[in-house]
């Protein structure tokens, strides 16, 4: 049953998230297109990046993935049919969506067993059954026996992951609106924040698969360009409202 758990929490993460965005947007119709394009892209783009990671016929999906597809399919959606009509406060509405959403994505991941962390003694640490990828895992890595009841206690990574979110998440839903920030900053703070928090937690990540990059994870690596490009990207945004102010 448990791998059902992942794609109904998926689900509910898109109607929550949605709505969140809808609601702190000051124009509704504009924020559910691009929810329905971002959407859309993200998909598309969390398929690709995990199948380029991990192989052609992996299962899964990307975060950075999903970040990536939804900024190219919003951006070609406003350049090609929105026309001039600007981008407004979406992105920014959107930012708390995001986090929230992801929360309750990796409670799935938490359930279903995926994006778990590695070996640990420490008293939160939580085992897997034998249906559930970190169980098979550690069966590849030789680290259990066949035949075990279940994993070795592993980092709850995802729970991590979902405590931060939610945290984060939260702290701009009530403080967001005050930041004095220029338009989309508060977006591209968002994905700087997390891209600092997934560097770190790839540290305790079994399944840190795919290829590396020197000594950094894939994720690692990607997680060092987009904190670039996110605070190259702020800092060109507040000089240029400071220029027009």
């Amino acid at each position: 049953m448990t791998r059902f758990v992942w794609p109904a929490m998926f689900g509910v993460a898109v109607l929550t998230g949605t709505w969140i965005t809808e609601h702190r947007s000051k124009n509704r119709a504009l924020a559910r297109k691009g929810c329905l394009f971002g959407l859309t892209g993200g998909i598309l783009g969390a398929r690709a990046w995990y199948s380029a990671q991990y192989g052609i016929g992996s299962s899964g999906m990307s975060c950075y993935g999903f970040i990536a597809g939804v900024v190219v399919v919003g951006a070609l959606y406003w350049r090609f049919h929105a026309g001039r009509t600007p981008m407004g406060d979406v992105p920014d509405a959107a930012a708390p969506a995001i986090l929230l959403g992801g929360a309750l994505v990796r409670i799935g991941c938490f359930i279903h067993g995926c994006c778990y962390g590695k070996p640990s003694n420490l008293p939160w640490a939580v085992s897997y059954g034998p249906a559930t990828p970190a169980y098979r895992s550690q069966l590849d890595q030789a680290l259990i026996q066949d035949f075990a009841p279940s994993s070795l206690p592993v980092h709850p990574t995802q729970f991590y992951e979902a405590l931060f979110a939610a945290a984060l998440g939260v702290i701009m839903l009530i403080m967001g609106r005050n930041l004095r920030l220029p338009r989309h900053c508060l977006c591209l703070l968002t994905v700087a924040l997390y891209a600092v928090f997934r560097f770190f937690v790839e540290f305790i990540r079994g399944d840190a698969g795919g290829f590396y990059i020197g000594p950094l994870t894939f994720a690692q690596a990607t997680s060092v360009i987009v904190l670039a490009t996110a605070l190259a990207v702020m800092s060109w945004r507040i000089r240029v409202e400071a220029e027009r102010t």
